[in-house]
């Protein structure tokens, strides 16, 4: 997920997801992926960015396309996309992205609050 592919927190298959699923509350949401940040922030620029999308309204979007530079359109936004700069710059409709290292968040859910400084 920090190595260069998109962490998708609601898909149950397909590319590099980690399916919450079921019965598991935003506590334990919370918990993976206040990990998941602390990892992508030691990865650094290794990193190619990190989708958090808690409950798939994202799911037919090709976010792997997105976070990689690819010209698929952000039409639904998840809870937390950490994008390279250049990457960002190509999605206007992200509005308001917020630094995250060296990299730009748009968050919409409070995430990035989940990793201290």
């Amino acid at each position: 997920m920090c190595s260069g592919r998109t962490a998708n927190t609601s898909r149950s298959a397909g590319r590099a997801s980690h399916g919450f699923g079921g019965p598991v509350h935003r506590k334990g949401q919370d918990t993976v992926i206040r990990r998941i940040l602390a990892e992508f922030r030691t990865t650094g620029p290794a990193a190619v960015g990190l989708v958090v999308d808690r409950w798939g309204p994202s799911l037919d979007t090709d976010l792997d396309d997105i976070v990689t530079g690819g010209p698929t359109p952000v039409t639904v936004t998840p809870e937390l996309m950490v994008l390279r700069p250049e990457v960002a710059v190509r999605h206007p409709e992200l509005r308001n992205p917020v630094p995250f290292g060296g990299f730009l968040a748009r968050d919409t859910d409070g995430v990035l609050a989940l990793v201290p400084d």
